[in-house]
């Protein structure tokens, strides 16, 4: 009798991730108003969020690199593309749309020139507040004395006199008819922040 024939091993399984990764797929990005970023473009399912990040702003011109987070069908893309086409069954045929969504950033840029100076204080400034509208500036300084400056001319505007140490907080009222100060004399008064003018004063004793 002829020798048997051992049974042809089976190829180990593949998943269909294993497949989808190693593949491509047609991709749209767009915007979260639906706005097509650039034309359908062949790119890798192994993509992963960073990668894609990389291409969009690649598609968008961007000097800095800008975060972005992406979705397909309302899932986002956490892993990569692959995991995503399978996950949701989604054919490799098929032109998928992947929504791309900014990400919140905060950054920190360095001033690295003085636009201004205003001078007048003898010591140190040691509060300052905007007026509502923004056009004036109230400082308080270790001079005891508090200082309006129009900030259009950076000038200064009246010297509120008063209080005998340090003037340590000031503020305008909301409306930015009033300002207010107080200061290591234990004293917190109210002043005309258009002619500087006092308009009241609040004293306390030591305790």
């Amino acid at each position: 009798m002829p020798p048997k024939r051992k049974a042809e091993e089976a190829p180990p399984a593949t998943s269909m991730a294993d497949e989808a990764e190693g593949g491509t797929i047609f991709a749209q990005f767009t915007s979260p108003a639906g706005e097509a970023l650039g034309p359908q473009i062949e790119v890798p399912l192994g993509l992963t969020s960073a990668q894609l990040n990389g291409v969009v702003n690649e598609l968008l011109g961007n000097e800095r690199s800008e975060p972005y987070s992406f979705y397909v069908n309302d899932q986002e893309v956490v892993q990569n593309l692959g995991k995503m086409v399978e996950e949701q069954r989604l054919s490799t045929e098929m032109v998928l749309s992947i929504v791309y969504q900014p990400q919140a950033t905060f950054r920190v840029v360095a001033v690295t020139r003085c636009t201004g100076t205003l001078s007048g204080h003898t010591e140190a400034i040691l509060c300052v507040a905007f007026s509502p509208d923004c056009k004036r500036l109230l400082t308080g300084s270790g001079d005891g004395t508090l200082r309006l400056w129009e900030l259009s001319t950076e000038t200064p505007v009246a010297t509120l006199k008063g209080h005998t140490n340090w003037v340590l907080c000031c503020a305008f009222s909301p409306d930015g008819r009033l300002c207010a100060s107080g200061a290591m004399d234990k004293d917190a008064r109210i002043w005309n922040p258009f002619d500087g003018k006092p308009v009241h004063r609040f004293s306390t004793v030591s305790i």
